[in-house]
């Protein structure tokens, strides 16, 4: 292969490259920007998927959130692409601030179990239900908003990268975007 390494990955470098980037997660994230910047759609279009995609991830269900982002992407008529970098948001580094946020926020939203709702809770079949109900209920709200930002954030900026296209690199457009937030990275 043209590209390939000399010596393969082994098993723990694999995982840490699944949890950390090679160079920094902002060159992730530029990388991220210019992928969604070339798809062939129209702002809307990418932002409707990219705001399926982070809806579905906010959501506890781990092995189906792609599924949803699709089903979702393709009930609005969005780009799926985009909904598949969308669910990006959802990783192992993410997953506690969002599960933390997701049942905090269900648990304000159902109020605290009874005694009587604690022992049917405490006997359901499903041992996992006590726990998975508050997330999911909580997700909806987080969910939502969450997909509300990300869709005005995204819609933005590729109209502004594409509009500014042929001025510059990259990286200059999106520190016009972000603005002093830039140093930060």
């Amino acid at each position: 292969m043209l590209f390939r390494s000399r010596q393969p990955l082994t098993l723990i470098e694999r995982a840490r490259l699944l949890m950390w980037p090679r160079r920094s997660f902002a060159r992730s994230g530029l990388y991220l920007a210019k992928r969604l910047y070339r798809l062939k759609a129209s702002p809307h279009k990418i932002a409707v998927g990219c705001a399926a995609g982070v809806f579905a991830s906010i959501t506890p269900l781990i092995g189906v959130q792609m599924v949803m982002a699709a089903a979702i992407t393709i009930i609005l008529r969005g780009s799926l692409a985009a909904a598949m970098f969308g669910t990006l948001i959802s990783n192992p580094l993410s997953w506690p601030l969002i599960w933390w946020s997701t049942y905090a926020m269900g648990r304000a939203m159902i109020g605290s179990p009874g005694p009587a709702e604690a022992a049917v809770l405490g006997h359901s079949s499903v041992p996992v239900w006590p726990i998975l109900y508050p997330m999911l209920i909580g997700s909806i709200p987080i969910g939502l908003a969450s997909a509300a930002v990300s869709y005005g954030l995204v819609a933005r900026g590729v109209e502004l990268m594409r509009e500014r296209g042929a001025r510059g690199p990259l990286e200059e457009r999106l520190r016009d975007l972000v603005g002093p937030a830039w140093r930060l990275w």
